[in-house]
């Protein structure tokens, strides 16, 4: 997207340098199927390796990396006007010392450090994650001083990093490529949604949207409301979108509590067995139109989030017109103003959930 809008602005992209460029090319390159998303990199665009891989600590990985750059002597042709550095591409900032130009260098951050977007009071940050969030905030300090500006998504996220340094960070809420969700690309996809409500006829859909179930998505949350909602509604048939793991292994992760499955702990907790919920559909994943299609076809969706500092599902479901109850912390309420394009209620506050869903 960033590159996009530099391209419409008259500049010249130029040089990806990733971790696995085969698979960049093939996701990325021309002539790749368009039905999974509007992406393309231009021909003359050339795309390098890094060599370390991803889970080796950043203090370690992003010195090499550099450091087997300079020594390899790439052509890189013209000096860029501007570095474009994702906070996890394995590059430090101070890749602009490669070039005698010294080139302005933004760095995109999507948290401070991991332990922002999953720690729940619940399971506060574990003591042997200690070490690896210690280090996370060494990098991002150490990121603030060679960048010259850091953009995040959400003022959420731009208030957890340090006051001192938050003048280099601003927020440009990038939100999603809204090409995925034209209607003809919608109507013209999949018909998965339609034919949902087909085999559900008579029934209102109360859906769940993410990747995973867990607890800073607000599962449990969003189960304990459902206990009650199906109570007080006959009439409704509840769709379970995301698969069962535990994905921000950060702190206050369930993983280090010995709750590999935090959708089974959630149904033991209210005395529940999937087996006799027959007014649930269970939908661990989909192809991304077949999604989308499906988040088109619900009555409602609620959207107990605890934390993160932005999630392509919320908005996916907002641009297709459905109604929203949703949590009001991190960053919902930058997007959701109460009681005009959604409801805001806390997470925590079961009862709010259910009146607003009703």
């Amino acid at each position: 997207s960033y590159t996009g809008s530099l391209t419409a602005q008259g500049y010249r992209v130029m040089n990806f340098i990733t971790r696995d460029a085969a698979t960049f090319k093939a996701r990325y390159g021309r002539g790749v199927d368009r039905s999974r998303g509007p992406f393309a990199i231009a021909d003359a665009v050339t795309v390098r390796n890094l060599p370390l891989p991803h889970d080796r600590h950043p203090g370690l990985r992003e010195p090499l990396n550099l450091e087997h750059l300079r020594q390899t002597g790439f052509d890189w042709g013209a000096a860029p006007d501007v570095l474009v550095i994702s906070q996890q591409c394995g590059l430090p900032p101070a890749a602009k010392s490669l070039f005698p130009s010294q080139p302005k260098t933004l760095v995109y951050a999507e948290y401070f450090v991991p332990a922002d977007i999953a720690v729940r009071k619940e399971w506060p940050l574990h003591p042997s994650n200690q070490t690896a969030i210690d280090r996370w905030r060494e990098k991002s300090l150490s990121d603030a001083a060679d960048a010259d500006a850091i953009m995040v998504p959400t003022e959420h996220a731009r208030q957890a990093w340090p006051e001192d340094v938050r003048d280099k960070v601003h927020v440009v809420f990038d939100g999603i490529d809204c090409a995925h969700l034209a209607p003809e690309r919608l109507r013209g996809l999949t018909d998965y949604g339609a034919e949902l409500r087909a085999r559900l006829s008579g029934k209102k859909l109360v859906g769940h949207i993410g990747r995973s179930l867990e607890s800073v998505r607000g599962f449990d949350s969003w189960m304990k409301a459902y206990v009650e909602l199906r109570q007080a509604r006959p009439d409704l048939h509840f769709i379970i979108m995301g698969e069962d793991k535990i994905l921000q292994k950060g702190g206050g992760s369930e993983a280090y509590y010995g709750i590999p499955s935090f959708k089974q702990w959630t149904l033991n907790s209210l005395g529940l067995r999937e087996e006799e919920m027959t007014d649930v559909t269970w939908i661990p994943k989909l192809e991304l139109y077949d999604y989308l299609s499906l988040v088109g076809a619900l009555d409602l969706v609620i959207y107990p989030m605890f934390g993160m500092f932005g999630n392509w599902s919320l908005f996916q479901g907002m641009l297709q017109g459905v109604p929203m109850v949703a949590s009001s912390r991190a960053y919902l309420s930058e997007v959701i103003r109460h009681g005009d394009n959604g409801f805001l209620v806390d997470p925590e506050d079961i009862g709010g959930i259910v009146d607003l869903s009703l």
